[in-house]
């Protein structure tokens, strides 16, 4: 999402030279676009970047779209993969050692959906 923050802000600072008006700003998101468009309106820290937003088959409220915590995917991943270990490291590389088909049985069962969000503390 940090790529659309910077298309936003690159919308705020251009959208005069296309006879735009930067208080009139739309956000538009069909499927997984949709998801990252309600994202950005629930966000505080962009809410003067636009001023509606229409979506479209997707929303950031569906159950499990937003990971807490980083590292709960690793850890789930390791359970999965029989990793047995909680250090980040370790279930690297036993990751690593993996099979594509390993990987792909592993994945699909850590991820719910195929859109996953993860809050990393990212301020402007």
């Amino acid at each position: 999402m940090v790529d659309q923050l910077a298309a936003l802000l690159w919308v705020q600072k251009n959208i005069e030279r296309f006879a735009g008006d930067m208080e009139s700003v739309t956000l538009f998101g069909q499927f997984s676009g949709a998801i990252s468009s309600s994202l950005f309106a629930l966000l505080p820290m962009t809410s003067s970047l636009f001023h509606r937003v229409i979506i479209e088959g997707g929303s950031a409220l569906i159950p499990g779209i937003i990971t807490p915590n980083k590292t709960q995917l690793a850890h789930e991943a390791s359970q999965i993969g029989n990793c047995n270990t909680r250090n980040s490291m370790e279930i690297l590389s036993c990751l690593r050692n993996k099979t594509e088909d390993e990987m792909r049985t592993i994945i699909i069962n850590v991820v719910s959906f195929y859109f996953k969000s993860i809050i990393d503390n990212f301020t402007q």
